[in-house]
């Protein structure tokens, strides 16, 4: 039995102790209330008359904080807490679609709140002249949950074409948002190949699965699930679909972006106003292999876009070599050109558009050979 003792001093946890007569091996997880998608999880031994405690960087109104039987799931406590004075996702949710989430993979997807924070709470996708405006078509390739799809509804695009290969994750677009008018949701990779290729499941982080693993030998397969999905390319998708107007593209799959935005011709790229990418795996740049797929990439966007804002993803590391230091994950947000008449650098970091990805972990902020 697990006997709840009280709240951690600044009640951003719980202090428990066990009253099993033997070790017991536990899981702890964070849920966000509203939602009912898991923020947080981890796994904790406790022995017999013992007290623990954890805590969470709360960021969300109405947090819930559960500790099960790692084995049988059995449910040993539940608190559910609420912060008057933090916002709640039920501020953002203008269409009433996530108020208890449908997704049948809720209990095992073991950071599905994450996107849902750094999209609602931390505002990620709403810098300067970056911004989903009213009337724009989206893209969201790598949707996931749809989380951003949705909130570029809820900020007023008039078309988003959401594409996500997982197949849970598809089903949950399509039960929560589907009905959304604005939203056209794709079972589909988007990659530089068509037709059927790998697709790695990450079994406890969806946010995690890829296509890209093995093919460009950026990360190891091991601990995913090799299956397949149907891909897309993105320059002869737009092409067959007649997409002409296009004003945002959101990019997040993982590590396949680099070889996906090199299939795609700079007349396809010049559509777009602004181009958001999370660029994994930029520690390869110290790897001779890899290091001209990664350049020639960002070189062909830089072509016809001009760079708004970097920030480091803090649930990444930083390598170092010599002097020049590189984050492993980076948010890129670009503006094409001819959206900007007057040029001013800013050299003070952090700036006031960074916010970390991950309340959980230590901020990281731009390494200054990025700027100076």
């Amino acid at each position: 039995m697990i006997i709840f003792n009280e709240l951690t001093e600044d009640r951003k946890g719980i202090r428990f102790s066990s009253s099993f007569k033997e070790d017991k091996r536990i899981e702890i997880r964070v849920i966000d209330s509203y939602t009912g998608l898991v923020a947080w999880s981890d796994l904790m031994t406790i022995g017999p008359g013992m007290g623990y405690f954890f805590s969470y960087p709360v960021s969300s109104r109405y947090i819930t904080f559960e500790i099960l039987d790692s084995g049988s799931q059995e449910l040993l406590l539940r608190t559910s807490l609420f912060y008057e004075h933090l916002p709640s996702i039920e501020d953002f949710d203008l269409h009433g679609r996530l108020k208890n989430y449908k997704y049948e993979e809720r209990d095992k997807d073991l950071w599905a709140a994450y996107p849902l924070y750094d999209i609602f709470i931390n505002k990620c996708y709403k810098k300067d002249r970056c911004s989903v405006q009213e009337g724009d078509v989206v893209f969201d390739i790598g949707a996931n949950l749809g989380l951003f799809s949705y909130h570029a509804i809820c900020e007023g695009a008039k078309k988003v074409y959401s594409f996500e290969p997982g197949g849970p994750q598809y089903k949950s677009i399509v039960e929560n948002f589907g009905s959304l008018p604005q939203i056209s949701i794709e079972n589909l990779a988007v990659s530089d190949l068509a037709g059927e290729i790998n697709f790695y499941i990450h079994p406890t982080l969806s946010v995690m699965s890829s296509t890209s693993l093995e093919k460009d030998g950026f990360r190891s397969s091991n601990g995913y699930i090799k299956t397949s999905c149907r891909s897309v390319n993105l320059h002869e998708y737009c092409l067959e679909n007649g997409v002409e107007k296009i004003d945002y593209l959101k990019m997040d799959i993982e590590g396949a972006e680099y070889a996906t935005l090199l299939s795609c011709s700079s007349e396809v790229l010049r559509r777009f106003r602004i181009i958001v990418v999370e660029f994994h795996n930029l520690d390869q740049l110290f790897s001779e292999r890899s290091f001209p797929f990664v350049r020639d990439c960002l070189k062909k966007i830089l072509n016809d876009f001009y760079v708004v804002h970097i920030h480091p993803n803090n649930v990444s590391t930083i390598t170092k070599k010599a002097d020049i230091s590189v984050p492993s994950t980076m948010e890129f947000s670009f503006l094409r050109k001819d959206r900007i008449s007057n040029l001013n650098y800013s050299v003070n970091f952090p700036h006031e558009l960074d916010s970390p990805n991950s309340k959980s972990n230590r901020e990281m902020f731009l390494p200054k050979i990025w700027y100076k």
